[in-house]
């Protein structure tokens, strides 16, 4: 069924929970994993938001971003190993998550599951119809206005925050 899976995961506890659903998953299917992680740029103008800093003070900011990611993937790498499954690691600098991730996706010559509808509701969530099953991701008031309940996530959502 798979043969590689890919996790992208920011070390949250949410994106802590999504790795060890692949990792199980790969396990069951016999898949290889990769792990990814999307790292920022730092921001170079006031307008993006940044202080005014040194090449050298981003640069050394940047490099260790870097370093945390792939220590957290190497995290991930240990865990995967750990129940017998195969995997690598990505780090990928940009400030474009979902593209970033599906670039990473085509680079590794991973297969994307088609996408045969896409809507987004701005401040509420996504949905999508990929390889004819409904997928929806977003707040609970998307949730709702889907006809969804979300009751049983609350206290985990709580607790997340």
């Amino acid at each position: 069924m798979y043969q590689r899976i890919l996790v992208a995961t920011d070390g949250s506890a949410l994106s802590k929970k999504a790795v060890k659903h692949a990792i199980s998953l790969a396990a069951s299917t016999g898949a290889s994993l990769v792990a990814l992680k999307v790292v920022p740029r730092y921001p170079v103008s006031f307008f993006d938001g940044s202080a005014t800093l040194s090449v050298e003070t981003v640069s050394e900011a940047e490099k260790k971003w870097v370093t945390d990611a792939e220590s957290q993937l190497d995290a991930v790498v240990k865990e995967a190993q750990s129940a017998g499954v195969k995997a690598k690691t990505a780090v990928v600098k940009s400030d474009l998550i979902a593209e970033s991730i599906i670039s990473a996706a085509k680079q590794l010559g991973l297969a994307l599951a088609p996408i045969e509808r896409f809507d987004a509701t701005p401040g509420f969530g996504v949905s999508a119809q990929v390889a004819g099953r409904t997928v929806a991701v977003g707040a609970d008031r998307f949730m709702a206005q889907l006809g969804l309940d979300v009751s049983s996530f609350l206290a985990t959502a709580q607790r997340l925050g």
